[in-house]
């Protein structure tokens, strides 16, 4: 991590420490992050703390279906093939995963 190096990839100590806040925050606007500082290090509190494993609950559940009505009439438009697919693997996961966690994020590594 470059603090405030290289500008053109430089984090500043101002954006770590809101990101920091960002994750602290309860959802939906964070994580709950148990995040702590000791001798100079920032890390999880949990070692185990993922914010992979941040499940939805019913209202985001409630609204990715009111998204999926909505966006549902579009699905046959040419310029937009891959919303069925799109549409299908939600509609899949909702239903597979009722009543256990269905996570909000999966985070994929570049």
């Amino acid at each position: 991590m470059n603090l405030n190096g290289n500008k053109s990839n430089a984090l500043s100590l101002r954006q770590l420490a809101e990101d920091i806040h960002i994750m602290r925050k309860d959802p939906p606007q964070g994580y709950s992050a148990p995040i702590i500082r000791k001798d100079g290090f920032i890390f999880y509190e949990d070692p185990d703390f993922s914010i992979n494993d941040n499940p939805l609950n019913e209202i985001d559940i409630e609204n990715l279906k009111e998204v999926l009505r909505l966006i549902k009439p579009f699905q046959s438009l040419p310029m937009l093939s891959e919303l069925d697919s799109i549409i299908g693997k939600v509609q899949g996961a909702i239903s597979q995963h009722k009543g256990t966690k269905l996570y909000r994020w999966t985070i994929i590594p570049r």
